[in-house]
């Protein structure tokens, strides 16, 4: 009998090492798939696929490649339209503000006519937007934020 706990004890430990990641990940799979559904209502053309095909022929004006993608924020309903903080590309053209996660094919391009206002907020890049009568803040960390702020307020 002696044998058989050290056995019988991993055998238990392993059933609940992944049963907790299995209900982990599925909860945040599921989460993921929520928020999706719900961005996807919110700011339909904003965050899609074409917009990476649509600035491909666009001069930028200023390139970040290391940007970091805080939140997309539904200012109304305080509701959250992403989930995890994501690595991203910014990019600012004359007519855009365009920011596209790493390992997506989607991407937010945001015209600078529906930008209501850009400001650093807790060392972040707010840019608010009006999209379908809903004000949307888009968050975002790079370096040389003056450098953002300034080149976005100039072609507002």
């Amino acid at each position: 009998m002696f044998q058989l706990m050290p056995g019988l004890l991993y055998v238990i430990v392993i059933t609940v090492v992944f049963t907790v990641l299995l209900i982990g990940g599925t909860a945040a799979s599921l989460l993921t798939q929520a928020r999706a559904i719900v961005r996807k209502r919110y700011i339909g053309p904003v965050f899609s696929e074409s917009n990476t095909k649509k600035v491909s022929k666009l001069r930028p004006v200023l390139v970040t490649a290391t940007g970091v993608l805080i939140s997309v924020k539904d200012e109304a309903t305080n509701r959250l339209l992403t989930t995890f903080k994501m690595p991203a590309e910014l990019r600012h053209y004359h007519e855009f503000f365009f920011a596209r996660p790493f390992f997506s094919s989607s991407a937010y391009l945001v015209p600078l006519r529906d930008v209501l206002e850009t400001s650093i907020v807790d060392n972040t890049l707010a840019v608010t937007f009006k999209h379908d009568d809903r004000e949307i803040t888009l968050r975002c960390k790079s370096c040389n934020l003056a450098k953002w702020i300034n080149t976005l307020n100039r072609l507002i």
